[in-house]
């Protein structure tokens, strides 16, 4: 799938997160997704992941490490993606190890900690 920009696309990476999650283990669907975003910390709903998919959203960089995350993959391989013909075969064959987790850590503000 090469990066195409419609007019009035509002993000790039749409198309290939839907398909990362039509062709996930399990068949994902968006409400299963959102619930997985939502576990993971960042409150998602099945309206949102449509507009994301469709390009119809802005999709911020916090959120794609959070698309990453839950379709378990990383952010490096959904721009591979993006930037290569459409095949259901290169979704299913990408090995996820672990330095391709993504961790996401909420950083504590200094106001959060303890006055000695």
């Amino acid at each position: 799938m090469r990066i195409v920009l419609r007019p009035g696309a509002q993000n790039a990476f749409g198309p290939v997160l839907k398909r990362l999650r039509e062709h996930s283990r399990g068949r994902l669907t968006q409400d299963d997704l959102a619930a997985r975003m939502t576990h993971l910390g960042l409150q998602m709903d099945r309206t949102i992941i449509s507009r994301i998919e469709n390009q119809k959203r802005v999709l911020s960089d916090i959120e794609l490490l959070y698309f990453a995350q839950a379709l378990r993959t990383s952010v490096a391989r959904i721009s591979e993606l993006a930037d290569r013909p459409a095949s259901g075969a290169d979704l299913l064959d990408y090995p996820v190890g672990p330095e391709d987790e993504l961790r996401i850590q909420v950083a504590e503000d200094e106001l959060d900690q303890p006055v000695d």
